[in-house]
């Protein structure tokens, strides 16, 4: 059930944003400019295998609960986390979505909702599922704490390769965004002192 929500929200954004099979994401065409003619080798490794590897690993606690099952208090505390987590992921993708259609938004910083106090609140919510796939496993079987690496492989690449790479763009056309960084934390969203009311 938990599975089906996460899968039904990631399905009904990428529905949402589909803009057709001739749009391609921008960080493709990125990698294509950076990478040059090792674009098929950046492609093969770094857009189709590393991130399905580690959406593969991040799955392996789930896979491991199904077999092994048992509930108790941290599994019900890991569940939340789950829903908590893929809940806050539909609200920032909600939220950002209006916020884009709004032609005088174009090229502006949203600093509403969820996104107040946080630049990627959407990003923490795909950090805190897989880690809360991870807690409801350790909860029944704590000796398989190990597969407790896709989640910790999968919040390394949003922290080191996804975030930067976002920010990188996000610095080349957003108005104020330099401010914009010194007064909103990366992910957790708790307001700084010197934020901007």
């Amino acid at each position: 059930m938990l599975r089906a929500y996460w899968g039904i929200r990631l399905s009904a954004n990428w529905a949402y944003t589909f803009r057709g099979y001739s749009h391609q994401d921008w960080r493709y065409t990125m990698l294509r400019e950076k990478s040059g003619a090792l674009f098929p080798l950046v492609s093969l490794f770094g857009i189709m295998l590393f991130p399905t590897l580690v959406v593969f690993l991040c799955l392996l606690p789930a896979l491991h609960y199904i077999q092994f099952g048992g509930v108790n208090l941290f599994t019900l505390l890991g569940f939340a986390l789950c829903v908590s987590a893929a809940t806050l992921q539909l609200i920032a993708d909600v939220q950002l979505h209006r916020f884009q259609q709004k032609a005088v938004n174009r090229g502006q910083i949203i600093r509403s909702g969820v996104w107040r106090h946080a630049r990627h609140p959407n990003y923490l919510g795909e950090i805190l599922m897989w880690w809360g796939v991870f807690a409801v496993l350790v909860s029944v079987r704590p000796g398989l704490w190990l597969l407790g690496l896709g989640a910790l492989t999968n919040t390394l690449m949003f922290l080191f390769i996804s975030i930067p790479m976002a920010e990188t763009r996000m610095a080349g056309y957003k108005e104020g965004f330099d401010r914009y960084v010194k007064e909103t934390n990366r992910l957790l969203p708790i307001a700084l002192k010197h934020e901007k009311a």
